[in-house]
């Protein structure tokens, strides 16, 4: 039975991870693609615009409830623009 019980907790890891929200927002654009398929209406951007909507949200609630460490996330995940911006101040 420890195996059932770690095999659920690494799926809700997986899934809903470091925010429930975007968990969320995956199901509400599957079901919206859904509802939309079973009309026979043409909707096949309804998900991909409703997942990029969910994504934007949740960046911008990241950086403003840290904007002194957006700076450091950005310089770690792409140092080279980091090292770009800093000769550009230099001249």
């Amino acid at each position: 039975m420890k195996w059932l019980a770690a095999f659920g907790r690494f799926w809700w890891d997986f899934v809903v991870g470091d925010d429930w929200r975007l968990a969320a927002g995956a199901l509400v654009a599957m079901a919206a693609a859904a509802l939309v398929a079973r009309v026979n209406v043409g909707g096949w951007s309804v998900a991909p615009t409703i997942v990029v909507g969910v994504l934007v949200a949740s960046v911008a609630r990241a950086t403003s409830q840290r904007p002194d460490q957006t700076a450091t996330l950005i310089t770690a995940a792409a140092p080279g623009v980091a090292l770009l911006s800093a000769a550009k101040r230099r001249h």
